[in-house]
């Protein structure tokens, strides 16, 4: 049988493709918001047809889980090295938390509209919200092993809603000493909190 050895051109070519329109529909979501986005908005912002949009995705709820799951490794790996280093001696507990919120806060800026678009969506649409559901209950879990009180998974839901959510209302301030006095309380909180899990 003869080789095609077109085929690694055509995965890299489909890869590409694909992060175009995820790219495009992440500036224009975070731009009009994802009700005033249509799937055509999003082809010609990438430069490509309608007809190859929806080769890649359903609709534009399903390429929108994908913007919103952008970076999720990298949250879920900052989530699990604060809790390794949690009690090392180095740092300080509420020092660990509030660099934290503060790199999440940092990132939250560049797809705000998303987020905060999230509840809203995740109530039009159950399919997406399914999917969201599954890939929270992956960090918790995850979370959940660094405790071993019979309520790790109660409390592993605690940090990573509290985390998740405070952003977003930090971020909504205007006031940028607010912002920071919010974060040293809810860091202070946290750190309260984690403290009675201290072996």
């Amino acid at each position: 049988m003869e080789k095609n050895y077109d085929e690694k051109p055509k995965q890299k070519r489909a890869f590409e493709t694909r992060k175009k329109l995820i790219i495009a529909a992440e500036e224009l979501f975070n731009k009009k918001g994802f009700y005033d986005t249509t799937s055509k908005d999003i082809a010609k912002e990438a430069g490509v047809s309608i007809g190859i949009f929806y080769n890649y995705f359903k609709d534009k709820s399903r390429i929108y889980y994908e913007c919103l799951n952008l970076g999720y490794d990298d949250d879920s790996s900052k989530i699990i090295e604060l809790l390794k280093g949690l009690f090392d001696e180095d740092e300080d507990l509420k020092t660990k938390i509030y660099n934290y919120l503060y790199d999440g806060l940092l990132k939250i800026r560049s797809k705000i509209k998303i987020v905060m678009e999230r509840d809203r969506i995740m109530t039009d649409y159950p399919e997406i919200k399914k999917l969201i559901k599954i890939r929270d209950e992956e960090i918790i879990k995850e979370v959940a092993n660094y405790f071993s009180s019979k309520d790790s998974e109660v409390i592993a839901k605690l940090i990573v809603e509290t985390t998740s959510r405070n952003a977003v209302v930090v971020f909504s301030m205007e006031d940028s000493k607010k912002q920071e006095k919010y974060m040293e309380y809810l860091a202070e909180m946290l750190s309260c909190f984690l403290e009675k899990f201290k072996k």
